[in-house]
């Protein structure tokens, strides 16, 4: 005769596969999660890396204009900065970390040809945190460089979010270095600091001019 199985039995068996599906279900959903967290932090330092290469890239293709004939040193326009031989103007404002530069260049991200770029850190509307912003003109202003105000032609573009630090340094020789940058001439050596939330410091040296050479 046949034995069938006790209700007892039967109650059990389906507590342990309850109890294994509850185990199966949870190691899923936290693979999940590590997974969707792992990728999100790949692409943002993908992105990190991605902002760095676009300021290096720019500063090595930096546009030298002609020196202007018979044009006064002093010939400023109003709400311009530098000189029209100016080929880079940078700043280091009045909180440590915020520096702004800006810049004549032959790469610009959507432009053909010589446009002025800017790069600064932008304060997010809550939390305190700044973000990466990029701007680029559509042409060329003869007269000189733009400051860091606003202009309708260039909108503001987040390169990346939660940046925290923004610190450039500029050298005539590669030795002695100056935290602002205002002359006609391209120095010879920049040297640019980055952090940002929950990525790795990144710290390095362009020579402007020299074109070419991504890494």
């Amino acid at each position: 005769m046949k034995r069938a199985f006790t209700l007892l039995e039967i109650l059990l068996v389906m507590s342990l596969v309850s109890l294994l599906m509850g185990i199966l279900l949870t190691v899923v959903v936290r693979i999940s999660r590590l997974t969707r967290s792992t990728t999100q932090a790949s692409l943002r330092r993908k992105h990190w890396v991605e902002a760095a290469e676009v300021l290096r890239w720019q500063l090595r293709n930096i546009h030298v204009p002609a020196p202007g004939k018979g044009t006064p040193t002093n010939a400023i326009t109003a709400g311009l900065v530098g000189t029209p031989d100016s080929p880079l103007w940078g700043e280091h404002g009045t909180t440590e970390g915020l520096d702004w530069l800006t810049f004549l260049s032959t790469q610009a991200r959507r432009q053909k040809g010589v446009c002025e770029v800017t790069f600064c850190l932008q304060a997010r509307q809550a939390g305190g945190a700044y973000d990466l912003a990029y701007r680029e003109f559509p042409l060329r202003n003869r007269a000189g460089l733009h400051p860091l105000s606003d202009a309708p032609e260039a909108p503001w573009k987040v390169l990346l979010d939660n940046v925290n630090h923004l610190s450039v340094d500029y050298s005539e020789d590669g030795w002695i270095w100056s935290r602002d940058w205002t002359q006609t001439a391209v120095p010879r050596r920049i040297r640019v600091h980055l952090e940002a939330r929950n990525l790795p410091v990144l710290d390095f040296q362009v020579t402007p001019g020299m074109g070419g050479g991504r890494w």
